[in-house]
C-alpha cells in the first residue's frame, strides 16, 4: 500500500533504520537551527542522521552526531559538517523529553 503524499512537503532525510531496529514510543516534530550552507547542502541531499541522537543540555534539545557535508560554493561561512544542532521545541515539549523518560532504563531519544 503506498502512503499518501502531501502536495509541497518533501523528506529530505528519513531515518528507516531506526523505525526497523527500535520500537516508537513516542513521535515529536521540531525544526532545526540552520545557517545558510547547511540549508544549501540539505537542499542537494547531502545530509545523513543514520546515527544521530538528542540530548538536553542547560534546557535546551540539541541534535548530536548528524552530519551535512559543507557546501562546495560557501567560501569563508562554511559550516562545521558534525556540529551540534539546536532542536525548535515548546518548553512544555522540552520539559516532557528531558524528565518524563529521565529514570526510565533503556529509553532514548533517536531522530527519524
Amino acid at each position: 500500500m503506498k502512503k499518501k503524499t502531501i502536495p509541497g512537503l518533501k523528506i529530505i532525510c528519513l531515518n528507516r533504520k531506526a523505525s526497523f531496529n527500535y520500537f516508537f514510543h513516542e513521535l515529536i516534530e521540531a525544526g532545526l537551527v540552520l545557517k545558510g550552507s547547511e540549508i544549501k547542502s540539505i537542499r542537494s541531499g547531502k545530509v545523513n542522521i543514520a546515527d544521530s541522537y538528542a540530548i538536553e543540555k542547560n534546557g535546551e534539545i540539541y541534535l548530536i552526531n548528524s552530519h551535512i557535508s559543507s557546501y562546495k560554493e560557501a567560501s569563508y561561512s562554511n559550516h562545521n559538517p558534525t556540529d551540534e544542532r539546536k532542536l525548535l521545541l515548546n518548553k512544555k515539549e522540552i520539559n516532557k523529553l528531558a524528565h518524563s523518560h529521565a529514570g526510565a532504563q533503556g529509553l532514548m531519544q533517536l531522530m527519524t
